[in-house]
């Protein structure tokens, strides 16, 4: 049962078992020594008591020897000085003598009864002092005197003088008796101090072996657990019981088997990954590598250990790659618990040939490695160094098909440029030529085929302008030409550019600015309005009216562009901004690439920006962006 018991509780009942103990043992020398004090109080009361009846029995012997002389003559007996003196003194002596034996019924009995004697010897006494008066006048001696005479005498030869002595007699040997029994009381004192000694000794001994057997065996236990836990190691089975070493070793257990799992599941994940991931002593050479290497470099993860990774990476990118790694190194020293790679994109298009390396500083590493087959692989590399383990630590990401996709891309972005935009602005001069009538008149449906084939062709250069803004963006390769420019002229300019379009579908638009100077890429900015206040027209019903007002907020310009079209539900709000959506209503047809906002949006974040849309159905849009003020 006691096993089942907390070890706070175990230790409260060995430590309370051993205090009980001891404080009966105590009490009994508390007891012992209360005896031996009644006992040394007893002693000297019957030596009080012995001294008194000593004292008050010569006084009585004194006065029988005084009044015993002459008891057939009329002189010569005690005097009455004498005798007065002796009775005082007698009874002084009573009342010390009934002082001390008023707690003792019997004794206090025969004192008070000898004292009543002796105050009857006093009167017989004046009695006779009166007779002796008489004979000293001439009277002759009458029978009385000798009757009082012999009265007295038997007064003083009563039972109750001698039941006097014999409580002297008592007391006496009590006064003589009490040294021994004081002494056997000292001895038991004795005997238990030194018994609640070894006691304590003993209590001690077995506190500490239980300890030593119990807890220090148990701790030590869960400390090899511990180690064998660091080692990898089977661990001892859980500790028995229900105390807190054992609930301790319980959850010492559970927490050993939640890390075992979370190794697995951790050994699981990176044997399982498309990257390598691998380590790197501060020698540059392999350490540890998952099986990912054989698929990104022919070669088994076992085999890798021990190879120079410059030995694996392309001749012109060792230089940069090299580089790379003493700053992760130097970082990583400088601050152990920060990892070196940050936030943001680490991927990028390589050069136009898709071949060389690039470096993002304290980011990512792009390099080619030698696959063993002898081809070249494009890798993307992110690496921390641990100061405490002296490692790299590695992943190594195949973006070989990525940068053939990009390179495809760019291929496509080239071909937009120089072979789709060159035709279409041919076409779009020979329509001009055409509509102009120098080839002579069209007819009215060969005008309205020419103005289709205008609008087709205006559509196609967006598009080509669009996806050329679009690409430069993402590569971050577009340049601002900043400077400081009136609001109100870019709004012109962005209206005049959307005007045919407003016209056409007859919505009026209002210009409510005030004179405000903002920081900027003119030409960009003028992008950004005429995009949005094309896409409001658009939306806008016939007849409908489209606003643009603005104002100056926390240093910035805040433009708002606002339409009265079919607005936006809530569900579709996060998609206005991204590339190919175009967010329209139901069996509703806008023509548009869906790129248009998507370009808006990156160029007001590369302004230092924000735009965001706010609409309700059926109630129209706001479109708002902020520009640093000039």
């Amino acid at each position: 049962m006691i096993s089942s018991l907390k070890l706070s509780n175990k230790l409260l009942i060995m430590l309370s078992l051993p205090l009980a103990i001891q404080l009966g043992v105590l009490v009994a020398l508390s007891n012992i020594q209360s005896q031996a004090q009644l006992e040394a109080d007893r002693a000297e009361h019957a030596r009080k008591v012995s001294s008194a009846v000593t004292d008050l029995t010569n006084d009585i012997i004194r006065l029988m020897a005084g009044v015993g002389e002459k008891v057939s003559s009329a002189k010569g007996y005690l005097a009455e000085t004498t005798m007065l003196t002796h009775v005082a003194a007698a009874e002084e002596h009573f009342r010390r003598l009934k002082n001390l034996t008023a707690d003792d019924a019997a004794e206090h009995r025969v004192v008070v009864d000898s004292e009543a004697t002796l105050l009857r010897a006093k009167d017989l006494f004046m009695r006779l002092r009166q007779l002796e008066i008489s004979e000293a006048g001439g009277a002759p001696v009458g029978p009385d005197m000798v009757v009082v005479w012999r009265e007295m005498h038997r007064l003083f030869a009563n039972d109750v003088f001698y039941s006097l002595r014999q409580i002297g007699k008592t007391q006496e040997d009590i006064a003589d008796k009490s040294p021994a029994l004081q002494a056997k009381l000292r001895g038991q004192i004795q005997a238990l101090a030194l018994a609640l000694g070894l006691f304590g000794t003993c209590c001690t001994a077995a506190l500490a072996y239980y300890l030593m057997r119990t807890l220090a065996r148990r701790l030590d236990l869960m400390h090899d657990n511990t180690l064998r836990l660091a080692a990898g190691r089977t661990l001892h089975a859980p500790l028995l019981g229900r105390d807190e070493i054992a609930d301790l070793d319980r959850v010492f257990h559970a927490m050993a088997h939640t890390l075992r799992q979370a190794a697995l599941k951790e050994k699981a994940i990176v044997n399982n990954a498309r990257d390598v991931i691998c380590t790197i002593d501060e020698e540059g050479c392999f350490v540890s590598a998952n099986p990912a290497t054989e698929e990104l470099l022919g070669i088994d993860a076992d085999a890798i250990i021990g190879l120079s990774v410059i030995d694996l990476i392309y001749p012109d990118d060792a230089g940069i790659a090299l580089k790379f790694f003493d700053a992760v190194q130097q970082q990583g020293q400088s601050q152990p618990s920060a990892a070196t790679s940050r936030s943001g994109s680490g991927s990028g298009s390589g050069s136009g040939s898709g071949s060389g390396s690039r470096l993002v500083p304290g980011r990512t590493l792009e390099v080619r490695m030698k696959h063993f087959n002898g081809s070249w692989k494009d890798t993307l590399w992110s690496a921390s160094w641990s100061a405490e383990q002296n490692q790299l630590f590695c992943v190594i990401h195949d973006i070989t098909e990525r940068l053939k996709t990009e390179r495809l891309k760019q291929e496509l972005m080239v071909m937009v440029n120089h072979d789709l935009r060159s035709p279409l602005s041919t076409l779009q001069i020979t329509f001009a030529l055409l509509k102009s009538g120098k080839y002579g008149r069209l007819s009215a449906e060969g005008e309205a085929l020419i103005d289709r084939g205008e609008r087709g062709c205006d559509r196609l250069l967006q598009l080509t302008r669009d996806l050329l803004d679009s690409d430069r963006l993402e590569a971050h390769k577009m340049e601002l030409n900043v400077e400081r420019c009136a609001l109100e002229e870019i709004a012109l300019g962005a209206v005049e550019a959307i005007a045919g379009v407003a016209e056409t579908r007859q919505v009026l638009i209002v210009i409510d600015l005030p004179t405000l100077h903002i920081k900027g890429d003119r030409l960009r900015l003028e992008q950004i309005l005429s995009n949005l206040l094309s896409n409001a027209v658009k939306y806008s019903p016939r007849g409908g009216r489209v606003r643009l007002t603005a104002c100056s907020q926390n240093g910035q310009a805040l433009i708002s562009v606002f339409d009265n079209g079919p607005g936006i539900s809530a569900n579709k709000i996060d998609q206005v901004f991204e590339r190919f959506k175009q967010v329209q209503a139901p069996g509703q047809q806008m023509p548009g690439t869906g790129l248009g906002l998507t370009i808006c949006k990156a160029l007001v974040e590369l302004h230092g920006g924000k735009i965001w849309v706010e609409s309700e159905v059926g109630k129209g849009s706001q479109f708002s962006f902020t520009v640093p003020l000039a």
